[in-house]
């Protein structure tokens, strides 16, 4: 039998240890995954790793054409053939019923100290922060001057005026729909959007990004339901990279193991980029219920867990003393959603940004860290021990400024 259609066997039918460790057979195109690794498969259609680093969307009508008319040809150039699978929003609990007279707008910002930074008039100035998730309303009043503009692009005019091979990419790009006209049907990312950017205003009823200083890089994978491609997201992920991201923040995940986004996101370790992603909300240990991309425990990762305004780790949020590094405030967050609106939303998703907009404070009062460094000053400055996670604490800015002598 052919050794890649053996992988695609072994993707749907076997228990193995872990995404992306070679077959004990030694063949250098024949991967495996993560046995608890559940894929959700997308019929005919796979990406391809080529041994240059490339990596292809293929279809095919059966996986005998794929091996006939695909891999044959390009043998000796493939490195591995994986299905393309489907990556899903983790629904958010939208908090109804809940204002802002019942909870306080910005409580987060409290528990994390992070009128520390402020103070200092540390914002995050001029790091860009990649949202890939379900894109953004970017005529939102609090976001519209946060964007990360591509200077090498002419908005609106239908020309790659960059020659990037894309068209209108001016405030970032929308990859299901192939479109620079970003928008968000969904709301989950410019809620995520907000947590990060969201402009301070003298109104102490409207959210307070994180880091109002960065520049905000949107950017879409997802259909309007909230699922999307792993490809897409791939693609998404090396555009970030293009663009001069620092950080990329990944508010999603499943059980869906793909070694070729496994291997994008340890590619941007090369670039210094930190990869923050939520851990998820099935209340699960991921160390026996993988969550990917969480459960990759790569170098360049920050996983983040959701915490309450008590104190306590939400009863929603995986976790794991191994593979989540860090909680932060996941639940009853305040944020913009799209059409000059705001609302509640809790899940690890509204976790993960709390961390990135963090990342984005520490790197504008030193740029000249290392990502590894940034990682480090986050993990070493978290308070309480409360919380099942590897430093056992919740972000804190103050303790990861001072940690960095600010």
């Amino acid at each position: 039998m052919d050794v890649l259609l053996k992988t695609f066997l072994l993707f749907s039918a076997l228990t193995l240890v872990a995404c992306g460790k070679k077959d004990d057979g030694g063949d250098p195109i024949l991967k495996s995954n993560a046995g608890s690794c559940q894929t959700q498969e997308i019929a005919g259609q796979y990406i391809a790793k080529w041994k240059d680093g490339r990596l292809s969307r293929v279809r095919a009508s059966s996986e005998n054409a794929l091996i006939e008319k695909f891999i044959e040809p390009n043998r000796d150039k493939l490195d591995f053939v994986e299905p393309d699978t489907v990556i899903t929003l983790p629904d958010p609990v939208v908090e109804r019923g809940i204002n802002i007279q019942a909870v306080e707008a910005n409580w987060q910002h409290v528990s994390m100290q992070t009128a520390y930074a402020w103070d200092k008039g540390l914002i995050g100035a001029n790091v860009i922060v990649a949202v890939v998730d379900s894109g953004a309303d970017i005529t939102h009043p609090q976001l519209a001057d946060q964007l990360s503009i591509n200077a090498g692009e002419v908005p609106g005019n239908g020309i790659d005026d960059d020659n990037n091979g894309l068209v209108d990419d001016y405030n970032g790009y929308d990859f299901f729909r192939n479109s620079g006209a970003i928008k968000d049907v969904n709301g989950h990312g410019t809620h995520v959007s907000g947590i990060i950017a969201a402009k301070h205003t003298a109104d102490i009823n409207l959210p307070k990004g994180v880091a109002p200083g960065v520049k905000l890089l949107p950017l879409n994978f997802m259909k309007d339901t909230g699922e999307g491609d792993t490809s897409n997201a791939i693609l998404a992920l090396k555009y970030a990279r293009s663009r001069g991201a620092k950080i990329i923040n990944a508010s999603w995940g499943s059980g869906k193991c793909s070694l070729a986004l496994k291997d994008t996101i340890l590619e941007l370790k090369d670039a210094g980029i930190l990869f923050v992603a939520a851990a998820g909300n099935n209340g699960l240990n991921i160390d026996l219920y993988p969550n990917f991309p969480a459960s990759f425990n790569l170098e360049n990762m920050l996983v983040v867990a959701a915490s309450t305004s008590r104190g306590l780790m939400a009863d929603f949020s995986n976790f794991s003393v191994n593979q989540v590094h860090v909680a932060a405030p996941g639940r009853d967050i305040y944020s913009s959603v799209p059409a000059n609106s705001y609302s509640f939303y809790s899940g690890t998703s509204m976790a993960a940004p709390q961390v990135s907009g963090l990342a984005a404070l520490l790197w504008s009062a030193r740029p000249d860290l290392s990502m590894a460094r940034i990682k480090e000053a986050i993990m070493n400055g978290v308070h309480g021990q409360a919380y099942a996670v590897v430093t056992r604490g919740e972000v804190d800015a103050k303790l990861s400024m001072q940690d960095i002598g600010q």
